[in-house]
Order: C-alpha cells, then structure tokens, then sequence
C-alpha cells in the first residue's frame, strides 16, 4: 500500500491521475467518501463547440481538498483523445488542466478550465473566462478560450453502458454498433422525469435531437436514429455522440455510423 505524507504547506497539492492510485477509487477506509461533477455548458470560442464530461472526486472525510480525481467520461471537439490517453491534473480549489504528453503541434491538446472558486461536495463551480484557454491539434489547429461554462456536482453517470457504482443515472444503451442506417436506443427510467437525448458529432455539435416527450414516465423508453441530421440529410461515416440528460444526471455513449 501507497502512504502518502505532505507536509502542512504541502496540503493543497495537486494530485495527477494514475493507475497507480486506482485502490483510493475504491471503498477503503482512507478515501471512503466520493463525489461526482459534471462539465457543465462548457462551450468553446470555436464553431460554438461542446465539451463534455464526468468525474468523480474520492477523498477522506474531513479532507476533501486533498482528494483522487478520475474522468469517467470526456470528450473533447476536434481531438480523439480521451480521457485514456490523456493527463489530468486536478487542484479542486483552482483549475483542471488536460494535456497530451510530448505535445506536438498536429496532435496535442492543451487545456486549461480555471475555476472562479473551488469546488465542495455539493457545490460547483463557474469557470473563469478570462484565463480558461483550449489548444488543440490533429484535426487542424484549434485554440481560444470558452464562452461559457461551470463544472456542478451531478449525481448519476452511466459510461458506454456501464453504470458508475453509487449513481442512478439511467444506461443508455444501443444497438448494433457500428450500425447502418438505422441505430436503436433505449433507456430505463426508475421515475417520471425530464429527458433529453440527442446527437452529437465529435466536435460536440448537434446533429439531431431525436424525438422525447417533455415528461417521460418511469420504465423503458425507446427511439431510433436513422443516420440523418436535423435537415434530413444523410450523415456522414464515423463516430458520433448520443448523449441522455435528465434530473438525475447525464449518459453518453460513442457510436459508429459505417456506410
């Protein structure tokens, strides 16, 4: 077992991902309590584009500041990187930064989401506009800041049809994929809520919203994407986003569109 002992001064260390850490993830008695955020209407400068993710925060009560950060799910516009392949520093008081290591300038990313004050438990955050900047490479060169966004705790997330231990998220699921024209999708609700679905392209635009009610009744709910955008056309080959909102949290999984 790893034991980690800073100094006082050292107790707002950032902490860096890594497999390494993986048992503080789990329910051990030295980082028992877990908390999850969500990147909230983070839109950059360019295109208007969508960034989007989940993380949780795992940490011993009593100390939260100095806890373990781990994205469930990320996915940045104009880059396939994740959040597999990238580095992710969390200072929960100040900024989360992502970078690619041995970054070069046609596949890099570097982006920094700085915070207007830290993040608690139960209470998010409000980026800081003026100091959050996005640089990224390998489809292009893309590099601004962001128009809006704050990062708020969430209380579900269901990953590539996996459902994140602790959460109430419903799983979005869909078939077959890759698929051709036509993909099916399908979510159980445990109660009546709110719902919002849609696709996306990898830049975090929309593609289509697909048809929901306002209110949806708790059980399975089903409805089908037929490879076509919001004027009718046929979209091209490649990956895409469905992405699930309701009250109780947000899903996303990648789907391959192979004609």
């Amino acid at each position: 077992m790893i034991t980690w002992n800073f100094p006082h001064h050292l107790r707002k260390a950032i902490w860096v991902l890594s497999l390494v850490l993986a048992p503080c993830l789990t329910a051990s008695p030295a980082c028992s309590a877990v908390a999850y955020y969500r990147l909230d209407n983070v839109v950059l400068q360019e295109g208007n584009a969508l960034m989007t993710g989940v993380f949780s925060w795992s940490y011993a009560p009593g100390d939260f500041q100095n806890g373990i950060g781990q994205f469930l799910t990320l996915d940045i516009p104009f880059t396939a990187h994740d959040q597999t392949d990238l580095t992710i520093v969390f200072d929960i008081t100040k900024s989360i930064e992502f970078t690619l290591p041995g970054n070069f300038h046609d596949d890099g990313v570097d982006i920094t989401l700085f915070l207007l004050q830290p993040l608690t438990p139960t209470t998010g955050a409000d980026l800081d506009l003026t100091r959050s900047v996005y640089d990224i490479g390998g489809n292009g060169f893309h590099a601004g800041s962001f128009v809006s966004g704050s990062i708020q705790p969430t209380q579900a997330a269901a990953i590539d049809g996996r459902t994140v231990a602790g959460l109430s998220a419903p799983v979005l699921e869909s078939y077959p994929n890759p698929f051709n024209p036509l993909l099916n999708i399908s979510f159980v609700l445990q109660k009546d809520t709110r719902v919002r679905i849609g696709v996306y392209d990898m830049a975090g635009r929309l593609v289509r919203p697909l048809a929901t009610p306002d209110v949806a009744t708790a059980g399975r709910f089903t409805t089908t994407w037929d490879g076509r955008d919001a004027f009718g056309r046929a979209a091209a080959s490649g990956p895409y986003l469905i992405r699930l909102d309701t009250a109780t949290g947000t899903s996303v999984r990648k789907v391959l569109l192979a004609k």
